[in-house]
């Protein structure tokens, strides 16, 4: 009997040990490099620890683990199909002037070391709860609300920095105040309603036509400012070869007059007869009706003196 007792007390010795080791293997945690945790004691937040082996009294003590990498809520058409931490549809919303637009968009964000305390006590025990109560419910409120400051013309046109950056600023202030930190905020994509997209496009037709003809006309109307210019410098052209030709006949009458001058200052009766002699055949004419001739012939019958 003291036997069967001794062995009893053996065996529940033997299960003692086993508990307190399962206990005390138990009682290890690992924190890895990319988590903080917070930790608490019967329910009672005690200072967040960060990578390391940590052992604490199993069922006494708890640790509530977050990421301090970064940590990505991105919306899109077919969630389904993205490959991001925590996904969302997209938001609906209107512009300024009344236009529907769908809004495509990526939320980067992580718990710092020093928050986990905070974010466990403020949000939540894990990252999802970190992402469905504050980066979907934020993000989706800020960017439906946002845009609407915005027209649909500014946001079409590609130009919205302007917009992100509004947004990323209220949302980094409301994340700040539950402990997680915005990383960064990034507008990926605005889908716009089919008839908007038509009627920008006409619009843009309508401007390029007006742009195509206004500058056909500048081209015209440096094609006759050419035109005229080589008409005038052909006018100027002939212009002047005429006064050329004008001058060119002034002086020649006026040497003509010269030349005559000179020659009726030189014309002597000598002079003449001696060219008529020059062409004289030696034939006297027949009959000169009277007239006197201009060789003066001399006299063959008169005597010798």
């Amino acid at each position: 009997m003291n036997r069967i007792q001794s062995l009893a007390g053996l065996g529940g010795l033997g299960v003692a040990v086993i508990v307190a080791a399962v206990i005390a293997v138990s009682g290890f945690h690992i924190v890895d490099a990319s988590e903080t945790c917070a930790v608490t004691r019967w329910g009672e937040l005690q200072p967040p620890v960060s990578n390391g082996l940590y052992w604490r009294v199993p069922l006494v003590y708890r640790f509530h683990c977050y990421s301090v990498r970064e940590v990505v809520y991105e919306t899109s058409r077919e969630p389904s199909r993205s490959d991001q931490d925590f996904r969302g549809a997209v938001v609906d919303t209107q512009t300024k002037d009344g236009q529907t637009i769908s809004v495509a968009y990526s939320v980067i964000f992580r718990v710092p070391t020093d928050q986990a305390s905070e974010v466990y006590g403020k949000v939540g025990g894990d990252m999802t709860e970190i992402a469905r109560r504050v980066v979907e419910t934020i993000s989706r409120s800020e960017v439906r609300n946002g845009l609407r400051s915005y027209r649909a013309e500014t946001l079409f046109s590609g130009d919205v920095y302007g917009a992100q950056s509004d947004i990323e600023t209220r949302l980094a202030e409301k994340f700040e105040r539950r402990g997680v930190e915005l990383r960064d905020f990034l507008i990926r994509e605005i889908d716009f309603a089919v008839d908007y997209i038509a009627a920008i496009e006409q619009q843009q037709i309508a401007e390029e036509q007006v742009k195509t003809a206004g500058f056909q006309a500048e081209q015209a109307e440096q094609l006759a400012t050419k035109a005229v210019n080589e008409a005038k410098g052909q006018a100027d052209s002939v212009i002047e070869r005429a006064r050329g030709e004008s001058e060119s006949i002034k002086l020649r009458a006026i040497a003509q007059a010269e030349a005559n001058r000179i020659l009726a200052q030189s014309l002597t009766p000598e002079l003449i007869q001696y060219e008529q002699l020059q062409v004289w055949d030696g034939k006297l004419p027949l009959y000169t009706g009277g007239a006197t001739p201009l060789i003066q012939i001399p006299n063959v019958g008169a005597a010798a003196p």
